[in-house]
């Protein structure tokens, strides 16, 4: 007894739900977008060199093709290269103790110079222009114990070190140092 009145209970769900399923209106049918149309190709046109009478051809003149030139500046390297973040270093025989690496980051500045500032509380902060194959770097470098003047030209060693000297006070002394720039 308790079985058939189980399987009448499951029939009867499903009378239901299929009555339910047909008092629905079905969703409507979106028509499937047509394909994008094909893009016109130029034909190309043939044309024939005048005949000059002599038996040497030659190959007709084209005009030059305009090719989007990379966007470097000063013919050396690309700005967009540059802009990452830097483990910047700096040292010199006068730094009464070495100071320790900080980590920089080189930036586009709104007025689309490029700029280098610090990531944390030590580090350079200034500008940065492309000088053909070198950088030139101007700003201060926080030490943590006060801040060197920086003025360097850097020679770039390979795709992601730059390194040079330059000369700059701290504490009121003039020093020459090497400031080495190691892109993250």
């Amino acid at each position: 007894m308790v079985r058939n009145t189980v399987i009448g209970i499951v029939v009867l769900n499903m009378v239901f739900m299929v009555s339910a399923c047909k008092d629905k209106e079905p969703a409507p049918v979106v028509p499937a977008t047509p394909p994008p149309a094909p893009v016109p190709v130029a034909e190309p046109v043939e044309t024939e060199a005048p005949d000059t009478g002599t038996d040497t051809a030659t190959e007709p003149e084209l005009p030059p093709t305009e090719e989007p030139a990379a966007e470097k500046t000063g013919g050396g390297i690309a700005k967009g290269s540059l802009v990452g973040n830097y483990t910047c270093s700096i040292s010199g025989d006068k730094f009464p103790v070495t100071p320790p690496p900080a980590t920089c980051k080189i930036y586009e500045g709104s007025d689309g110079n490029l700029k280098i500032g610090p990531v944390g509380s030590t580090g350079i902060n200034g500008a940065v222009a492309i000088r053909g194959s070198s950088l030139k770097v101007t700003g201060a470098f926080n030490l943590g114990i006060g801040d060197l003047k920086v003025n360097a030209t850097l020679g770039k060693r390979s795709a992601k070190l730059y390194k040079g000297k330059g000369t700059g006070t701290f504490a009121g002394a003039t020093i020459k140092y090497t400031l080495t720039l190691k892109k993250k």
